[in-house]
């Protein structure tokens, strides 16, 4: 929808046209803002615009409801007010339980396995020996080798044979000591001396033997080391006479167990089944609970929050979620759409800003796209970086929105990004729980961003920007963080200056004053791409594009000479008009110096580059020239498009003619036409294509443009002609509504005609006359030029009756009329 202008003031008795016209234009103001949501209705990009403000709504309101309800407990961090029990709850004592638990492991057994091999041997050589030496009637006569493993002597061999039966087997008595003898070593583990060492100084009482089917638990004292031969032998005899064994029937016994330095080991330890046995019995034990009473101190203002007591923070605040989902079963969901509520609100607020406040081609959906994606990103990163680092809140969660509100002064403008960025952070700390002191020192830096980054015409801005936000956040934080944090506690025992609340004050401003830094870097390296992406010109890309090296005016100088000194002089023209009234002065230098680029393609058919002799025009019809001459918009256009000349700057070759009348040809085909008895043709097939100016800028760049051209013209411009012209095409430029869709005030129309006066009247000032060389001819001082007083000036190059020679008609005029 095409913006009006906002008619703020008039000039000095206004004639009858103008005073007409303001109420018109009145009238249509108060129908616009009388009829605005209608206006949106029918404009076919709202709908879009509306589609995107809604979704951006529902997506950032369902990520803020998300990170709302986010556990952000920062171990190590201080306490900056005290938290009370808000439901009763219990909770397992982590440490109590496992300590208990550990205590139960240390007392679970050792497990040791047993040898079978080895007691089925011992066995079966025990049950068979007497059978064996049944037929030995001395020493000589046992085999050497069972005398080694059982070290006989005569008195055990007696005793041994008398145990055999006389039809080759043995006493009962001795199959049933054997057995018990047997099933007492299955009772008696013999270790190794290091497996012996560590069971002896286990803190368990008992320990756990284990065979085929068969698991004993004994007192861990019946241990027997290999390296005590003493003790292991005494052992054994003591439990073979308990198993029925005389002494000199246990002796031969013992030593085959147990032989001088060569006793092996009954059991070895299984640590496998040792640990799988000690977790069991932990997790017999039950856990031991602590009942939190509602009231009860969770946690006092000036505390360190360590890990045990972040672990409660979580336990109270899941038992209260519980107890809320019980009672409430509808609070989670309705807290959901409140938040989503509230962004809709914030949207909706900040659209309808854009949309009073920015003209359409600021507002145009690709750009409003690209900003609410820009929104969520950087709220959704700060959102979850939080979540991940609370203890570095102040370094992600303040980046991401410092970035978002650079990236919007850039976009827009400063007012629009303090608006936008101060929503940003509002909603980012209500989202976060974070206290108010935090959303008060990131709208101080973002305010303090934004304040430095009105224009960006060097790279030292950035970094300039950078510096003066990280000491402004640095500050900030402190004040802040002296009015609300613990720091000056004296019921705190904490000793020395940098006590833990005020070396976590430091950090925090530290961290805050390295987010604006690392902004201003960032910033500096995605400027091109920012440029790019939103469509937009900083000042270091204008300056770049005002460079006479650039391709498209080297172009222009090489091929259309007069038609690039014209745009210098209109561009120090417009500069001085944008000044002036506070417009965008290096924007309108920058559109002036590419506004007649579509000159270069018939170059010689414009007045300025012909510079005296044939005249094209003079064979061609009024249509023919028209065509011509209207002609150097559409080329622009298509050069500029072609050539990647940013969106905005284009608009200053589509408009700076507007919808005006090519008037010189139009007189010549009304002349023509009465000349033949036709009909006069038609004004609108004379007038240029349009836009008109849709922005300030556009409009200075109009007006200069064409005073320019017939200034130039004057014979003599004098002071009085040169206001007479500024002044007469400046209503003519206005009563043709020529500025009815920009924002352009009669007030900064006055202020810019006296700007452009001034510059005319210093590019045209009076000159000192030197003789002639010749001495028979003399000059005349004139401003601007010199003329020959035998050589007047045509008549027909003086200003037309109202003041108002344009400069299609001078360009198009033939050479000499």
């Amino acid at each position: 929808m095409a913006e009006r202008p906002v008619i703020r003031s008039a000039r000095t008795a206004p004639s009858r046209g103008v005073a007409a016209r303001r109420r018109e234009l009145r009238k249509a103001l108060e129908r616009r803002e009388g009829n605005l949501l209608r206006d949106l209705a029918h404009n076919p990009q709202a709908g879009l615009a509306l589609a995107i403000a809604l979704s951006f709504a529902i997506l950032a309101g369902l990520v803020g409801a998300w990170a709302h309800d986010r556990p952000r407990v920062a171990i190590g961090r201080t306490a900056q007010d005290s938290q009370l029990v808000r439901v009763e709850f219990t909770r397992e004592n982590t440490t109590a339980t496992e300590s208990r638990r550990e205590s139960a492991r240390q007392q679970s057994p050792r497990v040791y396995v047993g040898d079978q091999a080895i007691f089925q041997e011992l066995e079966s050589s025990f049950a068979r020996l007497p059978r064996s030496l049944a037929q030995a009637e001395s020493l000589e006569n046992v085999a050497l080798e069972i005398r080694s493993l059982f070290r006989l002597d005569e008195a055990s061999l007696s005793a041994i044979r008398a145990q055999a039966t006389a039809d080759g087997g043995v006493s009962e008595r001795w199959s049933a000591s054997v057995k018990s003898f047997i099933r007492e070593l299955e009772r008696t583990p013999i270790l190794r001396a290091e497996e012996y060492q560590v069971q002896d100084i286990s803190p368990g009482t008992r320990m756990e033997l284990r065979l085929p089917g068969v698991v004993n638990p004994v007192p861990k004292d019946r241990a027997l080391s290999v390296a005590n031969e003493e003790r292991l032998r005494e052992e054994l005899r003591r439990l073979a006479r308990r198993a029925g064994f005389d002494d000199a029937e246990a002796r031969p016994l013992v030593d085959r167990i147990a032989p001088p330095r060569g006793a092996r080991a009954t059991f070895s330890f299984d640590e496998v089944a040792t640990q799988i046995e000690r977790e069991r019995a932990a997790n017999a034990v039950r856990p031991e609970l602590l009942v939190y009473k509602k009231g009860d101190v969770l946690l006092r203002r000036g505390d360190i929050i360590d890990a045990s007591r972040a672990e409660l923070m979580l336990a109270e605040r899941e038992a209260y979620r519980a107890a809320e989902a019980r009672e409430h079963p509808l609070s989670r969901p309705l807290r959901g759409l409140a938040t989503v509520t509230l962004f809709a609100i914030a949207t909706l607020g900040a659209s309808l800003y854009i949309v009073v406040f920015y003209p359409a081609g600021e507002r145009r959906p690709s750009r409003l796209l690209l900003v609410a994606l820009l929104a969520l990103v950087t709220f959704f990163v700060a959102a979850w970086a939080a979540e991940v680092s609370p203890g570095a809140t102040y370094l992600v969660a303040t980046l991401p929105t410092l970035f978002f509100a650079s990236v919007l002064v850039i976009v827009y403008d400063q007012r629009c990004a303090l608006l936008m960025g101060g929503l940003h952070a509002a909603l980012l700390a209500a989202t976060l729980q974070l206290p108010l002191a935090f959303a008060m020192a990131l709208l101080v830096a973002i305010a303090a961003m934004i304040a430095q980054l009105a224009e960006i015409r060097q790279r030292t801005t950035l970094i300039r920007a950078g510096l003066i936000t990280a000491g402004v956040a640095f500050l900030i934080v402190i004040a802040t963080g002296v009015f609300d944090r613990p720091i000056f506690d004296p019921s705190r025992d904490d000793s020395g200056f940098l006590t833990p609340a005020r070396r976590e004050l430091l950090v925090d401003a530290s961290l805050f004053a390295v987010s604006a830094m690392l902004v201003s870097f960032l910033t500096l390296g995605l400027l091109p791409a920012i440029e790019r992406l939103f469509d937009v010109l900083t000042g270091m890309r204008l300056i770049e594009l005002r460079d006479p090296k650039q391709p498209l005016l080297r172009k222009l100088a090489q091929r259309a000479p007069g038609t690039y000194t014209h745009s210098i002089t209109v561009a120090a023209l417009a500069e001085s008009a944008a000044d002036a009234v506070g417009a965008d002065s290096l924007h309108v230098y920058v559109g002036a110096l590419y506004h007649d680029i579509g000159k270069m393609n018939k170059p010689d058919y414009f007045v300025e580059n012909q510079g005296g002799g044939f005249n094209r025009h003079s064979r061609l019809s009024p249509a023919m020239s028209l065509l011509v001459i209207v002609g150097h918009v559409k080329d622009g256009v298509e050069m500029a498009y072609e050539e990647g000349l940013p969106r905005s700057l284009r608009h200053y070759i589509e408009s700076h003619h507007g919808t005006t009348l090519v008037e010189y040809f139009y007189h010549r085909a009304k002349e023509q036409a009465e000349e033949n008895k036709e009909g006069a043709p038609a004004e609108i097939g004379y007038r240029y294509p349009g836009p008109k100016p849709q922005t300030k800028e556009a409009a200075i760049l109009m007006l200069c443009d064409a005073v320019e051209s017939a200034t130039r013209a004057l014979a003599e411009p004098t002071p009085s002609r040169i206001e007479s012209v500024v002044r007469t095409i400046s209503l003519k430029r206005l009563m043709d509504g020529q500025f009815d869709q920009c924002d352009l005030t009669l007030r900064e129309l006055q202020v810019m005609e006296d700007a452009v006066i001034k510059s005319l009247n210093s590019i045209y000032h009076g000159r000192i006359a030197y003789p002639s060389s010749s001495g028979g001819e003399k000059t005349e001082k004139v401003r601007g030029q010199k003329t020959s007083a035998a050589a007047p000036v045509p008549a027909q190059a003086q200003p037309a009756q109202n003041g108002a020679a344009t400069e299609q008609a001078q360009a198009a005029k033939p050479t000499g009329t």
